[in-house]
């Protein structure tokens, strides 16, 4: 407070204020009582709890104050001591300061950018940190991830200080460390996951249940996980199906124990040991089914019952695809399947020989040679039905037409045919037959045959193969049985054809010819 009275004159309107004395020793008390008069007493009742609101502004003053404000740096620089020449108190001067300058510009700017910078790199950080503490990192990765916060707040400690550039360091790490944590936790995600799986095969559902649990803090929609907690859940349930399935099996109750593996798998279709204990006692069953069925098509086969043989080797290969057993067994039935066909074919055409069927014979044996190309028995048997069916086939067509005899190639071929013919034995009755009509086809067909021509002597008239008869009225002429044609010609007539056969056994006849259709004159 500045003093209002100047020169021992108070200034006009104000009343100077005077100090009230304080005694704080007994001796002073004591020397106030001799010498004074007593205080009086409504002094003495204030003095105690002034003195305590002093005592509680010091303390706060001590001990608090500090917290709220920053004491200014003062720097070497800053420093200029005085010393005053001559004076015997030149160590005093030696602590005496001059009062520090105000910042310059540049620095000024040297720190607005330091603080801007270590601003950014909190902020970063801070959305690195949201990251994580979204994926739960207190779950998985709780003591780095305290490491990294004991960094920023050493950071935050030194941004108080305006110590930017310890604090940008200091975030600058933190943030690395945290995208680090981020980078790293599809590996421990994965790491994970695999100690679950491990759990799994251990037969531990409470660990596999945590680490699936965990897993999923990381990643709360991630398959291997939810995949892995179900399993978890039902693995207790499933260890002991497995169990009531070894027990079964063990005592030979095949289809109960496949039963439990397939009650297992249907809780937990992941689960190794039930598919491979399913594996087992699937191949146990369908070895026993396979031996019933081979041995039952064996049987089959002793008995000669083919198709019944074969149906039992199929049903056997539709267990075991590609079993040397099954292919051997088949090929049993397909051989002689294959040979019970031919067998029935070669029947047939010797059953085709024997009625003199000689032709359907010879399809027959074709059949068979399909079937089996080297087979001699079909090769020798088309051979013999093919030559029977050529003999067959030109007797046939001489007895159909028997004019034809009455050329002397055909003639002496017919008389060959039939030399070589009667000399077949046994002499089938078809066969027999047809030698028979040959011979008499044969006896007569060179015994001449009367006919008489008739004409009106204009007519030129010619037999063909014969020769020429010139003009008559009536004719007589010789031939041998065949088939004629007779030719007549007159100028300014159209010629005129007839065509007749000569049968050895048929009634005389009478040939006439005479051309009597003028052409029209132009």
């Amino acid at each position: 407070m500045t003093n209002n009275t100047e020169n021992g004159q108070e200034h006009a309107g104000y009343t100077a204020i005077k100090p009230a004395e304080i005694i704080l020793t007994h001796q002073g008390l004591q020397e106030s009582r001799v010498s004074g008069p007593a205080p009086a007493s409504g002094n003495i009742r204030w003095l105690w709890p002034a003195l305590f609101v002093l005592g509680v502004i010091a303390v706060a003053v001590v001990f608090v104050l500090p917290h709220y404000v920053t004491p200014p740096e003062l720097t070497a620089k800053n420093e200029t001591t005085v010393a005053v020449p001559g004076s015997n108190t030149a160590a005093a001067h030696n602590n005496v300061t001059s009062k520090p300058s105000e910042p310059a510009p540049w620095q000024t700017a040297q720190l607005a950018r330091q603080r801007s910078k270590s601003q950014e790199l909190l902020s970063r950080m801070l959305e690195l940190q949201e990251q994580l503490e979204q994926k739960n990192v207190h779950a998985w990765a709780a003591p780095e991830y305290e490491r990294i916060l004991k960094m920023a707040i050493d950071g935050d400690a030194a941004y108080q200080q305006q110590d930017f550039q310890a604090s940008s360091t200091l975030y600058s790490d933190a943030a690395d460390a945290m995208s680090a944590l981020l980078d790293n936790m599809e590996t421990r995600f994965a790491e994970t996951i695999t100690q679950g799986n491990t759990e799994l095969d251990n037969g531990e559902a409470v660990n596999a249940r945590q680490a699936f649990e965990l897993a999923l803090l990381m990643k709360p929609d991630a398959e291997p996980a939810l995949t892995g907690l179900q399993r978890a859940g039902t693995l207790d349930q499933v260890l002991k199906l497995i169990t009531e399935g070894n027990d079964l099996q063990q005592n030979d109750k095949l289809d109960e124990a496949k039963d439990r593996y397939e009650q297992a798998l249907a809780l937990d279709k992941h689960a190794a040991i039930a598919k491979q204990q399913l594996s087992v006692v699937t191949g146990i069953i369908r070895d026993g089914q396979f031996n019933r069925l081979m041995s039952a098509g064996y049987a089959y086969l002793q008995n000669n019952d083919l198709a019944q043989a074969k149906s039992s080797f199929e049903q056997a290969t539709r267990l075991k695809p590609g079993s040397g057993e099954t292919s051997s067994a088949l090929g049993q039935i397909q051989t002689r399947m294959l040979n019970d066909q031919i067998s029935t074919i070669i029947q047939a055409a010797v059953a085709l020989e024997s009625g003199e069927k000689w032709q359907e014979a010879v399809a027959e044996y074709d059949r068979a040679l399909v079937l089996d190309a080297n087979l001699a028995e079909a090769q020798q048997g088309k051979q013999f039905a093919g030559n029977r069916a050529m003999l067959d086939g030109k007797l046939e067509e001489l007895i159909a037409q028997p004019e034809r005899l009455s050329n002397k190639a055909v003639y002496e071929d017919a008389r060959l045919l039939y030399q070589q013919a009667v000399m077949i034995t046994p002499a089938e009755p078809r066969l027999t037959g047809q030698l028979e009509k040959l011979h008499s086809l044969l006896s007569v067909a060179m015994i001449p045959v009367v006919i008489l021509f008739k004409s009106d002597n204009l007519t030129d008239v010619s037999v063909l193969r014969v020769g020429t008869l010139g003009k008559f009225a009536e004719k007589n002429l010789s031939l041998l049985p065949g088939k004629y044609t007779a030719v007549g010609s007159r100028a300014g007539y159209r010629d005129v054809r007839v065509e007749f056969s000569i049968a050895s056994d048929a009634p005389a006849q009478t040939i006439e010819i005479s051309a009597a259709e003028k052409i029209a004159s132009r």
